[in-house]
């Protein structure tokens, strides 16, 4: 069981816009952007900022992490993409990032996401979680224009063998 005032959250630089999901074992928020709105303590001083890197929260040990986002998209920085935990593949299962904002710099934000051009549906970005490794994989056929905060829903088909998104 958790309470908002556990220990284990204060002091956490809170993000919103991020792709998150979980898996049995870690909860996990990709990018995302911070300001005095978010997260208590901050000066407001950079306004809204990009964050970078992708945070985990184990559930055994109530810990957090941050790993590395480099990869994810040409900048590092991600803002509202979509995230969906795949446990039929890999070891440990694996998550699947698409659609979004990259900004090109942690300051964007100031200006407003989303007005660069938003990450194409095409751009398919994986993490392994046993690996811990981003990898790419390219859309085909007929995929849609890039989204922010877009619908993402995914089903294990009846043999386990495949899941559907």
């Amino acid at each position: 069981d958790y309470s908002p005032t556990d220990n284990v959250f204060n002091n956490l630089t809170r993000s919103y816009g991020c792709g998150s999901a979980y898996s049995p074992t870690a909860g996990y928020c990709l990018g995302g952007y911070t300001s005095q709105h978010t997260t208590p303590n901050y000066d407001g001083s950079g306004g809204t900022l990009a964050l970078g890197g992708m945070q985990l929260f184990n559930f055994a040990d109530k810990s957090w992490s941050n790993i590395s986002s480099a990869g994810t998209s040409a900048s590092g920085w991600n803002v509202w993409p979509v995230f969906q935990y795949v446990p039929v593949y890999g070891k440990s299962g694996v998550i699947v990032v698409i659609g979004g904002d990259t900004p090109t710099n942690q300051n964007d934000g100031n200006d407003g996401f989303g007005q660069e051009p938003l990450r194409p549906m095409s751009n398919v970005t994986v993490y392994d979680i046993y690996n811990q490794r981003w990898l790419s994989q390219t859309a085909t056929g007929d995929v849609p224009l890039g989204r922010l905060e877009a619908c993402f829903v995914g089903a294990q088909g009846g043999d386990n063998s495949t899941y559907e998104m």
